[in-house]
């Protein structure tokens, strides 16, 4: 194949100086035929004319037996075949190549077997996409670990952000029940991993048994779950990158405060102040433009929100305690040995008996929260040792 400069050449002596094809070949040292094709104004010049396609009967032996082995192997992602261990299955087999044919043939068995990303295009109100993000604050000067909740609705961009002390299901449904409220609606299908507060079984295909709170939730919003296939992070990549993003750009340097309110507060004021200033993309409208349309579509809110506690029946100890996820809470002595009714939430602890209601705030799971007016009565009773000196 003749490069550009040279056939730029060959058409300036044919066609503009008049020479013969013959004549013009000698000079250049190329065949007359190669002259006459490059004469064609159908022919273009760089570009490599091919008929039909090259026969390579090695190459095309050798890529049916990989891709035998490979549709056959049982393999794991730390088990899998390596083209070296290929070369010697072949050779068993009394085929001969070379490590380069094996490796080209195993680099199409994974491009034919890859998945097509298909673009895909959200109409207003239909989809969001719900994760669990790790991040790092500092409360009271102490740094520790803390849970971001998002949703992502799809079609405008905006977001949805809360940062909870642990990733369970009163968080999860706690979530959802602030970004319902923060929305004004409910979108119409939403995107979950195969995460414990909302699976309690993945079946065959897309079918999973829902735990029965968030099933109580999804009934009550009335609106469609759907569920990523496991190990596949593009089916939800809006908001696995979304999360990623809001990490560095609001959550970095790490955020500092006496509370997770204050640092939610501020982080919520944030992605608001964001969704009125920032286009999604370059020349298209902003987030706050879009979401003005999809506000609209979104499912109107019940009436009465949901109640994202967790339910639980308890014994109280002989202590007047009642202990929940491995935390111990207070209750009035006279409790002791009883029932109790206890709710859940993300934040607080309710425990209920008899029409009365004790509140505690939540601790983590070796902590204790004890109120000492609940044991008033047996303090006030209690034998004192006397202040009089010991007789001899």
């Amino acid at each position: 194949m003749l490069k550009m400069a040279q056939v730029h050449v060959l058409r300036h002596l044919v066609l503009g100086q008049g020479r013969s094809q013959r004549s013009v070949a000698k000079e250049l040292g190329i065949s007359r035929n190669t002259v006459a094709r490059y004469l064609d104004d159908n022919v273009t010049a760089g570009v490599r004319v091919v008929k039909e396609p090259r026969k390579r009967p090695v190459y095309d032996k050798v890529k049916a037996a990989v891709f035998g082995l490979m549709d056959e192997a049982k393999v794991t992602q730390k088990q899998r075949l390596t083209s070296p261990r290929v070369h010697e299955l072949l050779q068993e087999q009394g085929i001969e190549t070379s490590d380069r044919t094996i490796r080209r043939a195993m680099r199409e068995y994974r491009r034919v077997q890859a998945e097509t990303a298909v673009p895909l295009e959200f109409l207003p109100g239909e989809h969001a996409e719900v994760d669990f993000f790790e991040v790092v604050v500092i409360l009271n000067g102490v740094r520790q670990k803390a849970w971001m909740f998002l949703i992502r609705l799809m079609h405008s961009g905006r977001d949805f952000a809360r940062l909870y002390h642990w990733q369970d299901q009163a968080a999860f449904l706690d979530g959802h029940v602030r970004a319902f409220a923060h929305f004004g609606g409910v979108p119409m299908k939403m995107v979950y991993d195969n995460l414990k507060p909302a699976v309690q079984r993945v079946l065959t295909g897309s079918e999973r048994e829902l735990n029965a709170r968030f099933l109580a939730m999804v009934t009550h919003y009335a609106y469609t779950p759907r569920f990523a296939r496991p190990r596949r992070g593009s089916d939800k990549g809006g908001v696995e990158s979304r999360g990623k993003n809001i990490r560095l750009q609001h959550l970095t340097p790490i955020p500092e405060a006496d509370s997770l309110q204050v640092i939610n507060e501020q982080l919520l004021a944030r992605l608001d102040a964001r969704m009125a200033t920032t286009p999604r993309r370059r020349g298209e409208p902003t987030i706050a433009e879009l979401w003005e349309v999809e506000r609209k579509a979104l499912l109107p809110l019940p009436e009465v929100p949901h109640s994202p506690g967790i339910y639980r029946e308890k014994t109280v100890d002989g202590k007047a305690q009642v202990r929940v996820k491995g935390a111990r809470y207070s209750v009035p002595s006279r409790w002791k040995k009883l029932q109790v009714r206890v709710w859940l939430y993300a934040d607080e602890l309710h425990i209920v008996h008899d029409g009365e209601t004790i509140l505690h705030p939540r601790q983590p799971g070796d902590g204790s929260h004890i109120w000492y007016p609940h044991y008033l009565e047996e303090l006030a009773g209690s034998p004192r040792p006397s202040s009089r000196s010991p007789t001899s």
